[in-house]
């Protein structure tokens, strides 16, 4: 993103850095659905996408199998891809139609958090973003009441019967 003139800025709506025009909001304790989460470090909610990643061994690159044509202007994600490895993630994409899900490799994760970034500077891709818990805390509450009225009004029926 340098060649652009896109360099990573501290944020001045809260967040953790701006790039370009998109800001980069901290995963916070509580957010959303995560509750009692570690939120250390700089963490962000991902946009997972279901992308194919194109995959190349470094012996096909070394024995010249591969051409230096596809690295170019891309960005190269070099890891152990191997389940020995140990480097393996369960995603929202690890269940299919089989019974085992399927483990995404930390490689491919860096893939998706890279194209995640990319795609929301260049393209203007959205980000995930969550209500703060007074809204969820309303949301929550409307539907209850909501329910609790549907319940209400089909008990006071039967007994009108």
């Amino acid at each position: 993103l340098k060649p652009q003139g896109i360099v990573p800025q501290s944020s001045t709506h809260g967040g953790l850095f701006d790039l370009g025009s998109v800001t980069f909001f901290p995963f916070k304790n509580n957010t959303g659905v995560y509750v009692q989460t570690d939120d250390g470090s700089y963490q962000i909610l991902m946009n997972w996408r279901k992308a194919a990643f194109q995959r190349v061994s470094v012996t096909e690159v070394l024995n010249g199998e591969v051409s230096p044509q596809i690295f170019r202007e891309k960005v190269v994600v070099i890891g152990g891809y191997a389940p020995k490895v140990g480097d393996e993630f369960l995603t929202p994409f690890s269940r299919g139609l089989t019974s085992t899900p399927r483990k995404m490799f930390g490689m491919e994760a860096q893939a998706q958090l890279t194209s995640q970034i990319l795609s929301a500077v260049l393209e203007g891709r959205p980000l995930i973003k969550v209500w703060s818990e007074p809204w969820i805390s309303l949301w929550s509450l409307v539907w209850g009441l909501g329910a609790f009225g549907v319940i209400t009004s089909q008990n006071l029926s039967l007994i009108h019967i």
